[in-house]
């Protein structure tokens, strides 16, 4: 929460633009990451994988941020065949955001 209230600045509409944007774009993005991995695409890899680790922390969701680094350096290093194994562990962690941002939502209501 303070990382959200941090890139918020503490503005109640920024922080609900942040909060939509991520469950908006995120999973898309996923998605096109998974692509990416299917056609070994290491430079869309680490741009998706990017994007998307730059949005897990600006939220605070720092563990989910944490699998993307670890798939954009992956994808820097022209290894997106290895991202395969991550791309479970990233759909998990970004049920575990989208979850969190649920429960966010619910108790600013």
């Amino acid at each position: 929460l303070e990382r959200l209230d941090q890139s918020s600045m503490g503005i109640p509409a920024l922080r609900a633009s942040l909060l939509g944007t991520f469950l908006a774009e995120a999973r898309p993005r996923l998605e096109q990451l998974g692509q990416a991995v299917v056609t070994h695409d290491a430079r869309r890899v680490e741009f998706e994988a990017h994007g998307l680790k730059g949005m897990c922390l600006t939220l605070g969701a720092d563990v989910c941020g944490e699998v993307f680094a670890e798939m954009e350096r992956l994808g820097r290093e022209q290894q997106p065949g290895a991202v395969g194994p991550l791309l479970k562990r990233a759909h998990l962690e970004m049920t575990r955001t989208e979850r969190y941002i649920a429960t966010l939502e619910r108790m600013a209501a």
